[in-house]
């Protein structure tokens, strides 16, 4: 399926919710510059983040930040405050998908960043009101996907490393932010991609981003699956729902290096999607 595609603005990877609606796309369209139109329906823009100083990470190392990020002032820099350190269990671990459950609370996920040993030494962290980081779940390789149904009483995550690419749906207390009953919500291995990254919209459907396919995705509660939508690329990494009405569904792709991306030059934009359903609003972060 093809649906229109509007200008946006972004560069390389996965994207991290904490608000939508009108201010995003005000913060989008100050940066944003038309980069190609290659058809009537796919538009896209590309755009440098900029910041005042370099970003330090320790991620090679074994202790890594959770950092909260919020617009400083008028020109779209970003300002950064610590919140809390995490002690991954190896060197060369990092963190990768995140965001909070429908009552706030922050939950992150982290992988060894060499994905060809696949090693099940990434953890699900939750950051709670205390401040205090706890372990969800454990034994995960490129934990994704993390994303609440509407009622925030259903909890989705995925494996995407290529020897899993599974999706599990966990009963969620949104009293404790404590999930049980894991369950096998999809299996990708058979359908184009691997699972990436996701979100929900007012239905209660799962969109997931079908990583090195080129492909939106959407399942049914059940975990039927409804619709594919196809990209100009090859590497969608996250999607989230944003817009005045949470109509438009924005998609980020990873720009691989050292590869020839002439079949894929738009690779490493942010799409703009119109899907035809919105989303949900998402809970400011309560950390």
């Amino acid at each position: 399926m093809h649906a229109p595609v509007e200008p946006a603005a972004g560069r390389d990877g996965d994207a991290r919710e904490r608000d939508t609606g009108a201010r995003h796309d005000a913060a989008c369209d100050r940066r944003a510059r038309r980069a190609s139109e290659t058809d009537d329906h796919v538009l896209v823009a590309r755009s440098r983040l900029e910041r005042t100083e370099p970003f330090e990470s320790a991620s090679i190392e074994r202790e890594e930040h959770v950092v909260a990020l919020e617009e400083a002032g008028e020109n779209g820099l970003l300002e950064g405050q610590k919140l809390v350190t995490v002690e991954h269990a190896r060197p060369g671990m990092r963190f990768n998908d995140g965001r909070c459950d429908r009552q706030g609370r922050m939950r992150a996920g982290t992988m060894l960043m060499d994905m060809s040993q696949a090693l099940p030494v990434g953890v699900l962290y939750g950051l709670e009101a205390n401040g205090e980081l706890n372990t969800i779940l454990s034994d995960l390789i490129v934990p994704n996907g993390l994303a609440f149904s509407p009622d925030g009483r259903t909890m989705y995550l995925s494996d995407s490393h290529p020897s899993v690419q599974k999706i599990w749906a966990f009963d969620y207390d949104t009293a404790t932010g404590t999930p049980s009953n894991r369950r096998l919500f999809v299996d990708m291995n058979p359908l184009p991609g691997r699972p990436d990254g996701a979100a929900v919209d007012e239905d209660g459907c799962y969109w997931i981003c079908g990583n090195d396919a080129g492909m939106i995705h959407r399942f049914t509660p059940a975990g039927k699956l409804d619709r594919s939508f196809e990209l100009p690329v090859k590497k969608p990494a996250m999607c989230a729902f944003g817009g005045p009405g949470l109509d438009t569904l924005y998609v980020t792709s990873i720009r691989p290096d050292n590869i020839d991306l002439s079949d894929q030059p738009l690779a490493g934009g942010l799409f703009a999607l119109r899907p035809g359903v919105r989303g949900l609003p998402e809970p400011a972060c309560t950390n």
